[in-house]
């Protein structure tokens, strides 16, 4: 049975970025195309999207517009957006399929934006046929990919350089600080750099000593037991 369910279920996972969005079914990178969207103004039609729509950014004529749905990491043309992600996951499977599966999508968001934003990016995701929808940040998916044990009692600094935004997160017991900056001020200078990081690990300090003299514990945090966990680090909003 579990067989057969899987056989009518597509699990992918989606990193959205202001540049590039990347696409990874069966635990490979299966779509790596640019962000980007190339519609018609007369009739609001998808003529291409990724890497064809960037050869006509700045070549096309009146009639032929150029999107970038995403900006600093977070949707700004929902409907481009939707149009982007439904069109890279058929890139997944061209050939014509005799059903289609239900997926169960995996996406990428970056820290600190709004529930606003997080809704916009669960609807296009919705829109563009995804049954199921879950949201990790960045950073977490980032720390999780390269094998780092997030439960464990010691605090580990994940830098992410995008092409929209940088972030630089402090990550441990599954709890993170975040700060997130414009991609050109992170690569532009390495002072401001150092002081983000300075701030982000001195945040997350404070939360913990804050969390500690709120609870019942009297053991040092390095003695702290950790409870085991039964949900998933990408939690549906």
């Amino acid at each position: 049975m579990g067989w057969f369910s899987g056989f009518f279920t597509q699990e992918i996972a989606i990193d959205l970025g202001t540049a590039n969005t990347l696409i990874i079914h069966n635990d490979k990178v299966v779509v790596d195309e640019p962000s980007i969207v190339a519609k018609d103004r007369t009739t609001g039609k998808v003529i291409a999207i990724g890497r064809q729509a960037q050869q006509m950014h700045g070549k096309t004529h009146e009639n032929i517009k150029t999107v970038r749905p995403l900006k600093d990491g977070v949707i700004a043309d929902f409907q481009a957006a939707e149009d982007m992600i439904e069109g890279m996951i058929k890139m997944i499977n061209p050939n014509r399929q005799l059903f289609t599966p239900n997926i169960r999508m995996v996406i990428c968001i970056p820290s600190g934006i709004t529930e606003v934003e997080k809704r916009a990016v669960k609807d296009s995701a919705e829109h563009a046929g995804a049954k199921e929808v879950y949201l990790i940040h960045e950073p977490m998916a980032a720390a999780i990919g390269i094998g780092i044990d997030v439960e464990e009692p010691m605090g580990n600094m994940i830098i992410d350089i995008g092409g929209g935004t940088s972030e630089i997160a402090v990550i441990a017991l599954v709890a993170s600080s975040a700060t997130r900056t414009s991609a050109w001020r992170v690569t532009s200078s390495h002072r401001t750099l150092r002081s983000t990081c300075a701030a982000s690990t001195t945040s997350w300090w404070a939360s913990a000593r804050r969390s500690r003299s709120r609870s019942k514990w009297a053991a040092p945090w390095w003695s702290w037991k950790i409870p085991h966990r039964t949900t998933p680090y990408a939690v549906a909003t």
